[in-house]
Order: structure tokens, then sequence, then C-alpha cells
């Protein structure tokens, strides 16, 4: 079933914490890994909210150019994956921890590239900044995601590969002409969507 688009946005956030809390998220136990945590923000607009996401810029050693969500390696000060979530958010695009209502966890993810465990936290954002405050080290630009298109269009295609002795397949998005979401992030993705019930196309 569909999220509630029709009515009004308060009811809109409800029935997406209602799903997040109707299910228990996986968790993977891989302490070799880099430990990180990102946030999967829907920001509330008017008439329906939107997934924050932002952009890595061209030259970083790491995820070069990738569209990803706000998100990094959880520090020794961080009391949990919780709080670096919302830390790294602030740091790369000036979201206050204050404004995240937490709605609920995704499944843990791994990069396979890089080593990193990814724990992903579902935040509402009532009260987002008039301006987003770019860490320009890191960050290209951000963008908003309709939330309605990235739950209900299907993957633009799936990319097949194999790692070791799997044969491993993930979806690829595309919205609009230059938003490309693929890897971890197009696998997070996949999870919030699955998780509010949106139907993918078979893999091609």
């Amino acid at each position: 079933m569909p999220l509630p688009w029709h009515e009004p946005i308060e009811r809109q956030r409800a029935a997406l914490a209602e799903r997040l809390d109707s299910a228990r998220a996986q968790r993977v136990h891989a302490p070799e890994d880099r430990q990180s945590a990102v946030l999967v923000a829907v920001v509330e607009r008017s008439p329906e909210p939107t997934l924050l996401m932002v952009q890595k810029r061209d030259d970083l050693p790491r995820h070069a150019g990738q569209m990803a969500f706000p998100g990094g390696r959880i520090e020794d000060d961080d009391e949990n994956s919780r709080a670096a979530a919302l830390r790294e958010a602030f740091e790369e695009v000036g979201l206050p921890p204050e404004s995240v209502e937490i709605l609920g966890a995704l499944d843990d993810h791994r990069t396979f590239v890089s080593s990193y465990h990814i724990r992903p936290w579902v935040g509402w954002v009532s009260s987002p900044p008039a301006v987003w405050r770019l860490d320009k080290r890191e960050i290209a630009r951000v963008v908003e995601v309709p939330l309605r298109a990235a739950l209900e269009q299907p993957p633009a295609s799936w990319l097949h590969w194999r790692w070791a002795e799997h044969h491993l397949r993930a979806p690829r998005w595309r919205f609009g002409d230059d938003v490309i979401v693929w890897g971890a992030s197009a696998r997070i993705l996949h999870d919030l969507r699955a998780r509010l019930r949106a139907p993918d196309d078979a893999p091609r």
C-alpha cells in the first residue's frame, strides 16, 4: 500500500514511522570493517516530503562523485551509530541534530571495495535549514529527491557482478537528468522501498 500522499504531511510522517517500526532491521557482524552510519533524512516539504542526498566531490580518494546519504565513519567520541549519523549530517550539510526525529533503522550494509559497514538511520526533518551549509571539502552539492519518486519509480537498471564466489546484483536509479544512485546508497534505498512496501520491477 502506498503512503497516503493525498493526506496532510503529518499523516504521511505517521505512516512512515509506523511502517519502519513494523520490522526489525537486520544487523551484520563485521568487526573487521570500518564502522560507519548514514542518515536517510526525509525532509518535510509541501505538498510532499523529499529525500535528502549529497553528491561527493569528484576528487575524493573513495566514492568520488557518487550520490550518497549524509554519513561517515563512527568516531570514538560518538555515543553510538545513531549519534554518528546525526553528527555527520550536521558536518556535511549543516542539518542540526535537534531538528531530526529518528523514526527507525534499516538493514546494515557493507561496501565491497572500501570495506565499510554501514548502519542507516531514517529521520524526519520537520524544520530544515533555510540554506544547506555544505562541507566543501567533501560535498559537491545537495539534492532533494521527491520521496514519492524515490519510492515508486522503478530502478533504471540492475547491476550484476561477482565478488569472491558470490554473484551479486543491485539496483541503479536515475532521477532527472543527472542524479544517478548506485552502490551501497542504492541498496539502502531498495531497503527503504521494501520497508514501505513499494514494488520493484523484476531484475534485468
